[in-house]
């Protein structure tokens, strides 16, 4: 018993160093660098921590009401658990990176995250009633095993509580972040902000990489087709 809520303590500390770092990476180089790819990595995991408190205390209520063990499986369940909540996350977190590189200039934050919740929670709760009425099933007909009904119920908290957690927890932790950092740093720190001005340096490299291009064909056609007096020589000779 001591050994495996060790080892579930571990797998949490383990999965969550790595989640920070991943959703840092991977959202800092979208958006304004890794300043603000901490915004979208600490965001999402203060949802999975919320997750994995909720499916843990719920597990000991239930192993102690029914007599069940806390065995390899739990931590299989767990595992399955985590990886559910960031994914689900990520999605959200994903359109909100697209939108925000779409933004017009006259939107908020609040605004962009409320559009990006709405564009992806058909999709979430839609995954999620799949996976829900298979482990529904699993445990009301599926196995007499306790370690595996366990496992099953331990698994359907935490996807209930993972769909929910990515709409309603992840995405506003997000948006409080940025607000109490616009607040200390002022405007020009937020998400926002940031989009904008990397949508500006990008429609500038654009622009000179276009303004570029005429300059070169101009100075390749010179050389192939020369002018005037040399040029004349070149045809005399020939």
């Amino acid at each position: 018993q001591r050994e495996t809520w060790e080892g579930a303590i571990k797998m949490v500390v383990y999965s969550t160093i790595l989640i920070v770092l991943y959703l840092t990476i991977r959202f800092g180089i979208a958006v304004g660098g890794l300043k603000n790819g901490i915004k979208f990595g600490g965001s999402a995991v203060f949802a999975l921590l919320h997750d994995v408190v909720f499916v843990v205390g719920l597990s000991a209520i239930v192993g102690l009401a029914l007599n069940w063990e806390i065995s390899a499986l739990f931590l299989t369940s767990m595992l399955t658990v985590i990886g559910f909540s960031v994914h689900d996350t990520i999605v959200v977190f994903d359109r909100i990176r697209e939108n925000l590189q779409k933004t017009s200039g006259n939107e908020n934050l609040e605004t962009i995250v409320d559009r990006s919740v709405t564009q992806t929670v058909a999709r979430s709760i839609n995954t999620s009633m799949m996976t829900i009425v298979q482990l529904g099933i699993l445990i009301a007909i599926g196995t007499p095993t306790p370690d595996l009904k366990f496992m099953c119920v331990t698994m359907l908290a935490g996807i209930i509580i993972g769909t929910y957690s990515s709409i309603f927890n992840a995405s506003p932790i997000l948006y409080i972040w940025d607000k109490i950092t616009m607040k200390r740093k002022g405007e020009g720190a937020g998400l926002v902000a940031e989009a904008e001005r990397e949508a500006k340096l990008r429609a500038q490299q654009a622009l000179a990489g276009m303004q570029a291009a005429p300059a070169a064909a101009g100075s390749t056609a010179g050389v192939m087709n020369p002018t005037g007096q040399s040029g004349a020589g070149y045809a005399t000779i020939n």
